[in-house]
């Protein structure tokens, strides 16, 4: 009897140690990933400053003018772009568009730029306010194009003017912005030339 007692007691300890060795084993394999992720695709800034005002020109005449607080010029293995954005958190970023004269188009701000040489242009986020004469856009996203000369901002939009208050998504117009397109629409504004019976 003796004998079987001991066996049993033998039995249950190596079946409860077979369970810890399971779950060690199970936690050392099954926690360690076997193909560790690459760290190349994270690449440091190239170049840095603050206090920057970068001016963009073709043909001896300026495009677009950028006033910011700093500059981390980044490289990804698709692209290649400026990430620009304020010293502080509680100030933005300045953009002016020039017309082929030199004159000024229009006038944004932002939180943060990113800013692409080829094709030249620049996508904004958070904040945006797009000044052109008396318009006055708002936005939380914003892109401009240089081959197109549009600003597009996807999501919703609000437009004023001193008479006009308009709302809707999927903004697209002109840089002056007095052409543009807007869907699902509301607002008030004021009819010039009207049709009279």
């Amino acid at each position: 009897m003796k004998s079987i007692d001991k066996i049993m007691k033998l039995y249950h300890f190596l079946k409860t140690i077979n369970k810890y060795f399971i779950l060690m084993v199970f936690i050392f394999f099954g926690c360690t990933d076997p193909k560790p992720t690459p760290l190349q695709n994270l690449r440091l800034p190239e170049t840095s400053a603050n206090q920057i005002v970068l001016n963009i020109g073709q043909n001896d005449k300026p495009l677009l003018k950028v006033v910011a607080g700093k500059m981390l010029k980044m490289q990804r293995p698709d692209s290649l772009f400026t990430l620009i954005s304020p010293q502080k958190p509680d100030s933005l970023v300045y953009v002016t568009l020039f017309d082929e004269n030199g004159k000024i188009r229009a006038e944004i701000q932002m939180q943060k730029l990113h800013y692409y040489e080829e094709p030249l242009r620049f996508e904004g986020k958070g904040k945006i306010k797009v000044k052109s004469g008396d318009k006055n856009l708002f936005a939380n996203e914003l892109t401009w194009q240089q081959s197109d000369k549009k600003i597009i901002a996807n999501g919703f939009v609000k437009i004023e003017t001193p008479t006009d208050r308009i709302e809707g998504y999927n903004f697209k117009a002109n840089e002056d912005l007095s052409e543009y397109e807007l869907y699902k629409t509301t607002g008030f504004f004021q009819l010039n030339n009207a049709i009279q019976p």
